[in-house]
């Protein structure tokens, strides 16, 4: 199960269904260019129905950045959906809102195997955006991009 940390991204909570990345650092530590020094480690998390699952993963300071900003508008707006699509396959998760501001989660987990679980989070609403936001801010804070801040 995911150990929480500041630089956790949490969607649902974590007794229930939820999706949860932990920023662990910069898989690239000594790398200064943004072609290395772009990729940070983590830890995606996923318990859907019955099925949970941990799985390590590098994913692009930059996928995170365009995730947060597309979750800011769905949060500002309560429509439309923010995506993350990990360039190695990692994690693709798309969440959409309703106007009424219940939450769609959907997404595929893809380990080193190529083992894949395909997973939908029910019951989940507007009231889980703000402390995944603010974790993501975090996190982007933490390890920012070494073209500049993102």
């Amino acid at each position: 199960m995911l150990r929480m940390t500041p630089s956790s991204i949490l969607i649902g909570s974590e007794g229930g269904e939820h999706i949860g990345l932990a920023l662990r650092g910069p898989s690239h530590p000594d790398a200064s260019d943004f072609r290395d020094g772009g990729w940070v480690s983590a830890s995606i998390s996923v318990r859907a129905g019955c099925f949970t699952g941990t799985l390590g993963a590098s994913l692009r300071i930059e996928e995170l950045a365009d995730f947060r900003d597309e979750l800011r508008t769905v949060q500002d707006t309560l429509q439309g959906s923010a995506h993350l699509d990990s360039l190695e396959g990692w994690i693709s998760l798309t969440i959409r809102c309703t106007k009424t501001g219940t939450l769609t989660v959907t997404g595929e987990a893809t380990d080193a195997l190529e083992n894949r679980l395909r997973f939908e989070l029910h019951g989940l609403d507007q009231s889980h955006l703000p402390p995944a936001m603010a974790a993501l801010e975090d996190g982007l804070r933490d390890y920012p991009s070494p073209r500049g801040p993102t």
